[in-house]
C-alpha cells in the first residue's frame, strides 16, 4: 500500500504505480480519497484506466461519510476542534 496524490506533481499515481512495480506488485487498485464523482475522480480514473488498474468508486453518499461528518460538526459546535 503506499500513497499517492493528483493534485501535486511529486507523490503522483504514476510514482506511486512505478514504486509498486519495483517493489513486486503485480495487481493494483486505486482507491480514491474523494467524496464525489468530479473533476479530479475523472483524472484518477482515465490514468487507472490507462495505466491498467482497477479503481474503487469515490467515497459519495454512504452513511458513514455523513455520521462521520455530523460528529465533526458537533464536535466543532462544542467547541472541541479550533475553528
Amino acid at each position: 500500500m503506499t500513497t499517492a496524490f493528483i493534485t501535486r506533481p511529486e507523490a503522483s499515481l504514476a510514482d506511486a504505480t512505478d514504486r509498486l512495480r519495483r517493489h513486486g506488485a503485480r495487481r493494483m487498485v486505486i482507491a480514491p480519497w474523494l467524496l464525489a464523482p468530479g473533476i479530479l475522480s475523472d483524472r484518477v480514473r482515465g490514468y487507472a484506466r490507462e495505466a491498467g488498474i482497477a479503481m474503487a468508486q469515490p467515497l459519495g453518499a454512504h452513511p458513514m461519510v455523513a455520521a462521520t461528518m455530523w460528529d465533526r460538526y458537533r464536535q466543532a459546535v462544542a467547541g472541541r476542534i479550533a475553528a
